[in-house]
């Protein structure tokens, strides 16, 4: 083992996740009312041999998976973002009628009842038949250049109320509204000055670094008048508009589109940062687990796990054999280009919610897709993507398992708490303030564990202070075969 091709690494965990908690019985009041619902017992990841993955959303880097996205492309696929984002719209508007809130975005309506979806679709054809849309249209498609995120908010902040302005007279029609709120009034003030930057910046060529800055200065002015309104309207004691901040909300969401909900477990190449341990050892209280690997026939090092799959007669499990991806510290983001990472929907949605129009004209976008070359440049791509983090991030030295579980739906905790084989455990750390305690309880549960397993041998490791070197320094505790030689006088015996 080297330190550039490790086979061992390290995962640290606070002692809880690893013994699990107890369940703790329903409170009840006086009166025989609940007071505090009963909670049931959590197994730990050492008795279950699993390995959670959470959402990217739970771990400490808000730019976890962070990809620049530009959107280029011709009239057709501007023009179906524009529908897409009407639907979007006014799906999430026709949900809060109904007190359901916090739906996401998906990548086609497919989903939505067929009555709604006409009514969805008749509001987004008078939108992007709108000449004042069909303008602005014109513009970001002008030579396929490159739109960047700040000047598509840009523009959904600004065509936004004449987009719910459709909406709301397409729900009046059908009688899902009965009176007219949220009208447009008509100005065009900020459209007209959004035009003329786009058409300054198609006439003039600009450098699109200094395009983006343009725009990024007038997203900022747009989301902080548009927060200032929202505010005084609190103030006034007035209802917030509900579609005020849906643009930048379908903007955060867009990112979403281009793969399926993944989840990650993160490991180290070694355990002796004091840092580290202090951040994700529970500040030196926890353990860290100590892993063997395997390689696959590109000898990258992998675990074998055990992944729920769904079956047509209920949940069953099948083998994976998880890299190891060794994270990427680089400050400079991929960049892609949106419309050519839609891969996730079938082809027959791509099709008619993104590359066609009404009269079966395809997009030139469409030929970015189909092919063994495009599919593959999608999965590298969507690799890197989820393997890359800022140089800030460097010294945890992080190699992770992506967990993509695609089609299935795996929301749901327990179907993340992935099992590995007992064998692949090789050793376990604990942290220079672990509680002798804690070190009591684990070391019995791991004793319990090799006799299952018919284990004879597991490594047993404590961090500590190396006074002459003034660093950290990891060191052998015992082995499983002292303990069990010395049972009967060890202070570590079991009942």
């Amino acid at each position: 083992m080297t330190a550039e091709n490790p086979t061992e690494f390290y995962r640290f965990r606070p002692i809880h996740r690893l013994l699990g908690e107890p369940g703790t019985p329903e409170v009840l009041g006086d009166d025989g009312s609940c007071i505090k619902p009963a909670k049931p017992a959590k197994i730990g990841e050492l008795e279950g041999n699993y390995i959670f993955f959470p959402s990217p959303e739970s771990l400490n880097d808000p730019f976890e998976g962070y990809t620049k996205f530009h959107w280029s492309g011709d009239t057709i696929i501007w023009a179906n973002l524009i529908k897409h984002y009407t639907w979007s719209l006014a799906d999430n508007l026709a949900m809060k009628m109904l007190e359901i809130e916090n739906l996401p975005i998906v990548p086609a309506p497919s989903h939505i009842a067929p009555k709604m979806r006409a009514i969805y679709n008749e509001a987004a054809e008078l939108v992007i038949t709108n000449e004042r849309i069909q303008a602005h249209i014109s513009e970001l498609a002008s030579s396929e250049r490159r739109v960047s995120k700040a000047e598509l908010h840009a523009l959904l902040m600004v065509i936004n109320p004449i987009v719910l302005d459709e909406i709301t007279k397409t729900f009046l029609k059908y009688k899902m509204l009965e009176e007219a709120t949220n009208l447009w009034d008509g100005n065009t003030a900020l459209s007209d000055a959004l035009l003329n930057v786009q058409v300054h910046a198609n006439q003039n060529k600009s450098p699109d670094i200094e395009t983006e800055a343009h725009f990024l200065s007038l997203s900022v002015l747009l989301r902080a008048s548009a927060f200032t309104v929202a505010y005084a309207r609190t103030q006034s004691k007035l209802p917030i508009t509900p579609a005020s901040n849906f643009p930048s909300h379908y903007i955060d969401s867009l990112p979403g589109l281009t793969h399926s909900p993944w989840y990650v477990a993160c490991f180290m190449s070694s355990c002796t940062n004091s840092a580290i341990w202090g951040s994700y050892g529970d500040n030196h209280r926890g353990a860290c687990l100590i892993f063997d690997t395997i390689p696959n026939d590109d000898l990258d090092r992998c675990l074998m796990l055990t992944v729920p799959w769904e079956e047509q007669e209920g949940w069953g499990t099948r083998p994976w054999r998880a890299k190891l991806q060794k994270v990427d510290y680089n400050d400079k983001p991929l960049e892609l280009n949106f419309f050519e990472c839609l891969s996730l929907m079938t082809r027959s949605q791509l099709d008619a919610y993104w590359l066609e129009d009404g009269h079966k004209n395809r997009s030139t976008t469409s030929r970015g897709y189909g092919s063994d070359q495009s599919r593959d440049k999608y999965w590298n791509d969507l690799d890197t993507r989820l393997a890359r983090k800022w140089k800030d991030w460097a010294q945890e030295n992080e190699y992770r398992i992506v967990y993509n579980p695609s089609m299935m739906d795996a929301s749901k905790a327990e179907h993340r708490q992935l099992k590995y084989e007992f064998s692949a455990l090789k050793g376990i750390c604990f942290g220079l303030k672990t509680e002798f305690e804690d070190i009591l309880a684990i070391v019995n549960k791991i004793i319990e564990l090799c006799e299952t397993h018919d284990r004879d041998e597991f490594a047993f490791k404590q961090a500590i202070h190396d006074p002459i070197s003034n660093t950290l320094k990891i060191v052998p505790l015992f082995s499983l075969a002292q303990i069990r030689q010395t049972t009967d006088q060890n202070p570590l015996k079991r009942d």
